[in-house]
């Protein structure tokens, strides 16, 4: 679906899949769509309405979209799965309690629980897929980036009352 970015100015005021890039030298790319003359390559006719497409912007509006549209459709609608990745029902006192900072961050984030110790946490990326796992038994965790790229992940924390899930973004 196109989204309307206010910065474009006439004739362009929608842009069509702004979560696409690719190699401009990748065969498909260098099909050509209109035997001109000149002729006009895929990538040529995509760069007008995708003029600064990048995988950074790509990421931004994948991230956009499944991290903050995704998991509200999912509550609205009130859907169950067995890998869910966001608890609806989290303990409100244990939730209230739980710190996470910096958010976003660089480097190393700490996670901080007042109302009784973590037991153990989980690192999900923005698909579900379980990248960390680790038992610690404490009210203060310190969560080492280690390889984790940029981008939009969830920390689901596990308590003797529930289960905490929160959002972390690294830069």
């Amino acid at each position: 679906f196109p989204m309307v970015r206010p910065q474009w100015a006439p004739p362009f005021g929608e842009e069509a899949s702004p979560w696409q890039f690719w190699d401009p030298n990748h065969p498909l790319a260098q099909a050509v769509v209109s035997p001109g003359p000149p002729p006009v390559t895929a990538h040529m006719a995509s760069m007008l309405s995708n003029p600064d497409m990048s995988p950074q912007k790509a990421r931004t509006y994948i991230d956009t979209i499944m991290g903050y549209l995704n998991p509200r459709i999912h509550a609205a609608l009130q859907l169950q799965t067995a890998c869910s990745f966001t608890s609806i029902e989290e303990p409100a006192t244990v939730a209230a309690s739980v710190e996470m900072f910096p958010n976003p961050a660089t480097d190393n984030v700490t996670i901080t629980s007042t109302s009784g110790p973590i037991i153990r946490y989980e690192v999900m990326d923005i698909n579900g897929r379980l990248l960390r796992t680790n038992t610690v038994n404490s009210d203060r965790v310190i969560l080492h980036r280690g390889r984790l790229a940029a981008g939009t992940y969830f920390v689901k924390m596990h308590f003797a009352e529930g289960i905490v899930s929160r959002k972390l973004v690294l830069d």
